[in-house]
């Protein structure tokens, strides 16, 4: 069997467990005990279940982000904005503490840097007060991605389009603006 063909290395079930971990003690060491146990646990290797995790809290912070801004009630918009912010302090951690961007072999792929930027991308082309809450922190993150970066950042700059009125997906932020020009003048 490929790895194509492998079922996942966490399923949701195992998220939300690792989820209620985190929360109970949001730091690296328990991220990245957990991830050593799980994949010892499942025969899989502590990078495939690194990058899963990655994936699925990307993809559960954008949901929440969105969930949140329909939201009608604000008892439950404020439950699902404390949830999202704990979410990115999750991403912050497996992105800065244990994705090894100082090291020329980091933990993520360009398909996990793409699947990340998109849904960011998807993010700021909402100007709900809510996506607003989290505008600022989505951007600085992408910065201090950048700035940690070790290795050539053609990637990332690539992958972080400033806005082009003619394409639909991209990044306003002016910070951003400012890093996507200062890395691209002849």
């Amino acid at each position: 069997m490929s790895v194509g063909e492998a079922p996942h290395a966490v399923t949701w079930k195992e998220f939300d467990e690792f989820i209620s971990a985190w929360l109970r003690n949001p730091n690296a060491k328990t991220a990245n005990e957990w991830i050593a146990k799980h994949a010892h646990d499942h025969g899989r290797s502590e990078l495939r279940v690194y990058q899963e995790l990655f994936g699925a809290a990307i993809h559960k912070y954008a949901a929440t982000v969105n969930r949140a801004d329909q939201a009608f009630a604000e008892a439950e918009k404020d439950s699902l904005v404390k949830e999202a912010e704990a979410l990115m302090n999750l991403l912050e951690c497996l992105m800065f503490d244990l994705g090894d961007l100082d090291k020329e072999e980091k933990k993520l792929g360009v398909a996990d840097l793409e699947q990340l930027l998109d849904k960011i991308k998807n993010l700021t082309r909402v100007t709900s007060p809510v996506h607003a809450m989290f505008e600022s922190r989505n951007e600085s993150f992408l910065l201090k991605m950048v700035e940690q970066w070790n290795g050539d950042l053609t990637i990332l700059i690539n992958l972080i389009q400033p806005f082009v009125p003619m394409l639909f997906s991209h990044m306003e932020g002016p910070k951003l603006q400012a890093l996507h020009k200062s890395y691209l003048r002849p």
